[in-house]
């Protein structure tokens, strides 16, 4: 289930927006005022943000921006009544991903969702041009394939379906190997090819235990 911020000011707008999410699937965190939003984005991932532009206190582009300065995979889709082309300009420079112009159909939102779902979704940012494809399991460094081995691609398939978590040694035997037992050494030159491919700095090392790719 995917995680959706939503800040509306307009408490009727607000209460539709996520009555209709709720229908699709999408767990929902709401707010009518920037400030309490922002502490909600501090301490939480989302995976979607829905931001009006004009709420109280720290606006949606002040928002936008500070998610574009700390999350390499936001999604944000801006809602707003002004057609001012700077306010526009400033909200697609701070790396929102669609604008829809009050007021609006119901519909017309869950269409820009549905297309952002489908045109960002798939794709998974690992590093500065690299990324990877979950749905085709193919990474790509800018717009050329990279070409991985069969464990490379295990491997990568095991981080990416544990995100933000440590993946043990353990997990890695039992997911590239069957459990069947290998050395240490073996897991190292794997993984040290992959993180050439990914960007070195990519995988971290927690000692003693495992590696994690935080996003």
């Amino acid at each position: 289930m995917m995680k959706c911020l939503v800040l509306e000011d307009d408490l009727e707008l607000n209460e539709t927006i996520c009555s209709i999410l709720n229908l699709d699937n999408y767990n929902i965190t709401s707010f009518t005022d920037g400030d309490k939003a922002l502490n909600s984005i501090e301490n939480n991932r989302y995976d979607i943000y829905i931001l009006d532009i004009n709420v109280p206190n720290t606006s949606g582009l002040e928002l936008l921006e500070y998610i574009n300065n700390t999350s390499n995979n936001h999604k944000v889709l801006m809602i707003s009544a002004s057609t001012d082309i700077q306010t526009l300009t400033k909200a697609y420079d701070f790396g929102c991903c669609d604008y829809l112009k009050k007021p609006f159909y119901i519909d017309e939102l869950r269409f820009k969702l549905e297309n952002i779902h489908q045109t960002f979704f798939s794709l998974l940012k690992l590093n500065q041009n690299i990324y990877y494809d979950i749905n085709k399991e193919q990474l790509f460094h800018n717009k050329e394939i990279v070409k991985l081995t069969k464990k490379e691609l295990l491997l990568l398939n095991l981080f990416i379906e544990n995100l933000n978590m440590i993946v043990t040694k353990d997990m890695i035997i039992e997911y590239l190997f069957d459990d069947k037992f290998t050395v240490d050494t073996n897991i190292r030159a794997i993984l040290k090819r992959l993180r050439n491919k990914i960007g070195k700095n990519t995988v971290e090392t927690i000692s003693g235990i495992g590696y994690r790719i935080n996003v």
